[in-house]
């Protein structure tokens, strides 16, 4: 769907998604890149049957939806209690379409189905392992797995909460916020890929000449036919002018009759970055989270790394190269 939302799609009508959460970054790539797109997601997982919530989405938010027919979701506390709108708990399933339990797994059924306090005598719930909240319309918002939830100076902090305040942020496109050990302490980084727009990057082989420098231009919409050009010796890649809003610019090669060594791909960028400097994401931060929430570090790239199996590879996470103390301070005794 990543990809399908960098081109533009033909093919409108009802489009239905499931099996993953689908962040409000992605949505709003769908939806410029899908004209007259009905664009649906559904929640769930196997043990409910498939699915057991679902939304249409009318404009790119963070949330699965509402439960579906004959299905009841909860969201709830470690006590079993319902927690009030906004408030994060862990969510459960129960209905008409659960299952029985694990094929000769009884000590995992007994752990992951149990005894549902709001239904019927005999009646159980799935514990999803997932976290989530409700929202003032009425539809949940997903918020990742209670196993990412992460302890730091004492206080307990749901990594998914710290995604989803940074992906409301203006330019912030795809996030993971993970935990790292620095000098022996737990520190907050957020990875971060920049919301951008729709460009293309043609690759070809040029041939160079002894008296031309040839440059890379990429556009915004992303038309082949502009995407490249060749600059004479003697000009550069400020004065080039392109039909267009020009979203990078590089120097690809060389020619040792301008004097210059033979080089690839010297990277020259010239385009504007979307995201905010890191002070006013802290800032942004600090309006919608406690200070102790607010990564030490924020880490822009050009993508997430993935697993072959399409998953983020956190190994693969590069190391933030400054930590700062951040905005928290530990309490003091008077």
């Amino acid at each position: 769907l990543a990809e399908i939302s960098k081109k533009k799609i033909s093919i409108s009508g009802k489009w239905i998604i499931s099996g993953e959460y689908l962040s409000g970054a992605l949505i709003q790539k769908c939806m410029a890149a899908i004209p007259d797109c009905r664009l649906y997601n559904f929640y769930g997982m196997t043990e409910g049957a498939g699915d057991s919530a679902a939304l249409r989405y009318e404009a790119p938010i963070n949330s699965i939806g509402a439960p579906i027919w004959n299905t009841q979701i909860y969201v709830l506390d470690s006590s079993l209690n319902p927690v009030p709108v906004g408030c994060i708990g862990e969510l459960y399933i129960a209905g008409a379409g659960l299952a029985r339990g694990y094929l000769g797994r009884a000590g995992l059924t007994s752990e992951r189905f149990i005894a549902c306090p709001f239904g019927e005598s005999g009646a159980r719930m799935y514990r999803t392992g997932d976290l989530a909240r409700w929202r003032e319309d009425g539809n949940l918002e997903y918020l990742g797995r209670a196993d990412h939830q992460v302890k730091i100076r004492g206080f307990r902090i749901e990594l998914g909460e710290i995604e989803s305040a940074l992906s409301q942020i203006e330019g912030v496109g795809q996030v993971s916020v993970q935990v790292r050990e620095v000098a022996g302490e737990k520190r907050l980084v957020a990875y971060l890929v920049e919301r951008s727009a729709t460009s293309s990057a043609v690759s070809a082989q040029i041939s160079l000449s002894t008296s031309s420098l040839i440059g890379e231009a990429g556009l915004g919409d992303g038309r082949p036919s502009l995407s490249l050009a060749t600059i004479q010796s003697g000009s550069s890649l400020s004065s080039l002018s392109l039909a267009g809003t020009t979203s990078f610019s590089s120097l690809v090669s060389s020619t040792t009759a301008s004097g210059l060594s033979s080089s690839s791909l010297l990277s020259s960028s010239s385009s504007t970055s979307q995201l905010p400097p890191t002070s006013e994401l802290r800032a942004a931060l600090l309006r919608m989270l406690p200070d102790y929430m607010v990564p030490s570090a924020f880490v822009v790239l050009e993508r997430l790394p993935l697993t072959a199996n399409g998953k983020l590879d956190v190994r693969a996470l590069p190391a933030p190269e400054v930590v700062g103390e951040g905005a928290y301070r530990a309490p003091e005794t008077p």
